[in-house]
């Protein structure tokens, strides 16, 4: 079959959504003819920017890059799509008032006092953060601006009249808006990673600032307008989570969505007790989502002090790309922020506990799966936890308050037997539940039954 993967990322290891599309790929190209459209991100380090056909992209590399190498193997054709935003008019209009507000703030800042400089400072703020809000769109702004990208829909087009597809997958939430450009003869497949109405949901619940809050109610009540009019177009949807499953359906027919797990390669991943630091924690996460920004602050301002109180030789590691300047600031003497990695996993493997204290956010956490797999020891929340097939005690600890949480933190790092029992009950679980070869064969299925149903239609 020739099957065409559309995605919001180039897929790499960089973070775990772009890992399970760059596993995804390689397993469905043992058996079909993969085509790839991908949108190169400014924050991509090294990948940032590409634009093209793969091939003339790596002609003009000072460099090779293994990851997109591979995908010359396992992909018949790759196109990149820069992401540069086409902006449109009235939002143009905001943001040329707001740099007006800005100008005028900053020639009055000599002669106005202390008070009146921190009112207009909090005016400004309250009007940036108003702007993304304030244009006219009818979807939420991640898949309104993702539909802006400069030839995304043109570049698709094209690629549809020089193919005939037997299937197209739509990689993340943000991707959706794309099937109105799309036709109706192929299996439609949306791989969501996570369903955006509960983090929109979430954010908003979660928020006091006025502007932000009414930014994310907003876009939690565009998501849900959108799935309404879209999610009955696509002949599959694929949830990573039970939760997701079942809110996601309420958009639907039940049975056109399917739950396919996030999963490690266990033969990859290996299982290693031996390698692990004293006192050292690590965190990881892609910092261009809130969710894992928000976790970082927490763990650093809230968490760790009442840790360090009682061991104050502990080491944390916060390690993922794009940190903003609101995670580097926390690097001191007991605070580490590594940026960009080439490779995640030995940080892991070194870890005496891997720490996720995630409050916001939904879908699955591939970080706790991984690190599972290598048998780092967990802690997280129930929001960390959600999803996954987990038992506080048995395969991690799981703790929501800041008291509760650095208590099993300092228990973990205390108890060495605790660390192994949980550690290998963790790595029995993911070779049972998240291999990754075991949930890409349920994907195989969903798409060669839903090919098989199209053609006969």
């Amino acid at each position: 079959m020739n099957i065409l993967f559309i995605s919001s990322f180039i897929p790499t290891r960089r973070h775990a959504g772009s890992q399970r599309v760059f596993d995804t790929i390689r397993d469905l190209s043992r058996e079909h003819e993969i085509y790839l459209i991908a949108v190169s991100r400014p924050f991509d380090d090294e990948y940032s920017r590409l634009e093209g056909e793969l091939q003339a992209v790596l002609s003009r590399r000072r460099f090779q890059i293994e990851e997109l190498e591979n995908l010359t193997k396992w992909c018949k054709q790759v196109w990149f799509v820069s992401y540069s935003l086409v902006v449109p008019s009235s939002n143009a209009i905001f943001r040329v008032a707001g740099k007006l507000w800005r100008k005028i703030s900053q020639s009055l800042r000599p002669y106005c006092p202390a008070s009146l400089l921190g009112a207009f400072y909090n005016l400004r703020m309250f009007f940036d953060r108003l702007i993304p809000s304030l244009h006219i769109r009818k979807d939420p702004e991640d898949v309104s601006n993702m539909l802006r990208v400069s030839g995304i829909r043109s570049l698709t087009e094209q690629v549809l009249r020089s193919v005939q597809f037997d299937a197209i997958v739509l990689e993340f939430f943000e991707m959706g808006g794309l099937v109105n450009s799309l036709p109706a003869e192929p299996l439609l497949v949306f791989s969501t990673h996570e369903d955006r109405t509960i983090n929109w949901h979430r954010l908003f619940e979660a928020e006091k600032e006025p502007a932000l809050r009414y930014r994310y109610w907003l876009n939690w009540k565009q998501a849900e307008e959108f799935l309404k009019k879209s999610l009955w177009k696509f002949d599959a949807v694929i949830a990573f989570t039970d939760k997701d499953q079942i809110s996601l359906s309420r958009f639907c027919e039940k049975e056109k969505v399917v739950v396919v797990p996030t999963g490690v390669d266990i033969a990859k991943v290996t299982f290693s007790e031996d390698t692990r630091s004293e006192n050292t924690l690590v965190f990881l996460g892609y910092f261009g989502n809130i969710q894992n920004i928000d976790a970082a602050q927490y763990l650093c301002q809230d968490i760790l002090p009442k840790i360090l109180e009682v061991r104050p030789d502990v080491q944390l590691l916060l390690v993922g790309s794009h940190p903003p300047p609101s995670i580097l600031k926390l690097g001191r003497n007991n605070i580490q922020v590594t940026g960009f990695v080439e490779d995640f996993l030995p940080f892991l493997r070194e870890a005496t506990v891997f720490v996720a204290p995630i409050r916001l956010g939904g879908g699955i956490k591939g970080k706790n799966i991984i690190s599972m797999a290598l048998g780092t020891p967990v802690v997280t929340t129930s929001r960390g936890a959600e999803g996954l097939l987990v038992k506080h005690g048995e395969h991690l600890l799981i703790a929501d308050s800041t008291e509760e949480f650095a208590g099993a933190v300092l228990r973990m790092l205390g108890e060495a037997d605790l660390r192994k029992r949980l550690a290998i009950n963790a790595r029995k679980l993911v070779e049972m539940h998240y291999d990754w070869q075991q949930n890409v064969a349920t994907l195989r299925l969903v798409i060669a039954k839903g090919v098989k149903r199209k053609r006969v239609c």
